[in-house]
């Protein structure tokens, strides 16, 4: 229920979301889809271009055996949607960040913080 969750609301952001086997203390982590560049090449390659990221769309690994996860799925249990989107989304945000990227769109992922700070 939890992959198929973050899949619905991250269907913007992301190719698709698998269950990681490989993450011990990280929440989440970013790949790039099967025959494509890697994470590293395309950053390289976006910059080359004077852009941003390029087009293609990551995947999202999770650690389901990390707290972040339990809380997404503890928000599932409680059937608190707001709080899952917002967990969802910082989730992924967080795995930008580790990559060495930024949110997107910082004033949201801050106000999201703020929120499930405060909630």
């Amino acid at each position: 229920a939890l992959i198929d969750r973050l899949k619905t609301v991250l269907a913007d952001e992301v190719m698709d979301v698998k269950a990681s086997t490989r993450l011990v203390d990280s929440p989440a982590c970013l790949i790039a889809p099967a025959h494509a560049p890697d994470r590293q090449m395309e950053k390289l390659m976006a910059a080359q271009q004077g852009g941003g990221m390029g087009a293609l769309k990551p995947i999202l690994e999770i650690n389901p055996r990390h707290p972040l996860a339990r809380a997404l799925n503890k928000a599932i249990e409680d059937k608190a949607s707001e709080k899952f989107d917002d967990l969802s989304f910082i989730l992924f945000d967080e795995a930008r960040i580790l990559e060495g990227g930024a949110p997107a769109n910082p004033a949201k992922f801050a106000e999201r913080l703020n929120r499930l700070i405060l909630g």
